[in-house]
């Protein structure tokens, strides 16, 4: 069953910077882990009423479509898997989930919203620490900056791809595919993730989704 993997293949090389991740490791410095958040502000021009996304039956619902990467991504990042603690949002086109990350003691918020302008969606993510903070641009983190405190003063420290955004993912969508064939034609091969991190996500969206606090947008 490799064909399924893909798209949870796709999502691992699309969302994980190695250099992100050895940031943290870097920098012990910085203290514990304090918060993390992720928020993404999207456009639903060219999303129909009759569009799949709304049919929940189908996509899932924004927690499960979208909140789906941000568990992911975090539990990869922190080396620890959340606890969604609590849920609100108005339906179908904005969720808010909070999650708890029991080895680290530390609180988690990812937002969701399909109420902007195509010209104005933004997404960023970030990490506070006692000391510091790292923040990040994008799903497919492009750049990210490091602040902290050294001998008394706040330094900075900023990494950006020289390449397009276009180029990186149609660079990682091929890699994903590499990786998929190689399993294929060797089935020593281990891909670099596999269905069990996927559902492991899609059990902690469906839990967040399950205590939901639904509000409707009004009128």
């Amino acid at each position: 069953m490799l064909i399924p993997v893909f798209p949870s293949l796709l999502g691992f090389k699309l969302t994980k910077s190695s250099k992100l991740k050895n940031c943290i490791k870097e920098n012990p410095d910085m203290g514990k882990i304090k918060k993390v958040w992720f928020y993404n502000f999207a456009s639903s021009e060219g999303l129909g009423p009759d569009h799949w996304f709304w049919k929940e039956e189908k996509s899932g619902g924004v927690l499960v479509e979208h909140g789906g990467h941000f568990y992911d991504l975090f539990s990869w990042l922190l080396e620890d898997t959340p606890e969604p603690v609590a849920t609100f949002g108005h339906d179908p086109y904005e969720d808010m989930s909070i999650v708890y990350f029991p080895q680290i003691d530390a609180y988690g918020e990812f937002y969701h919203c399909f109420d902007k302008p195509g010209l104005l969606e933004k997404n960023f993510g970030g990490i506070a620490f006692e000391k510091g903070y790292i923040t990040f641009e994008g799903w497919l983190p492009l750049s990210f900056k490091l602040e902290k405190i050294e001998e008394g003063q706040v330094i900075t420290k900023e990494y950006k791809l020289k390449r397009e955004k276009n180029e990186v993912f149609s660079e990682l969508v091929q890699k994903a595919f590499q990786d998929l064939l190689k399993a294929i034609e060797n089935p020593q091969h281990e891909v670099s993730t596999s269905l069990y991190i996927a559902r492991k996500a899609l059990e902690i969206s469906l839990k967040a989704k399950s205590i939901k606090r639904i509000s409707l947008y009004k009128e």
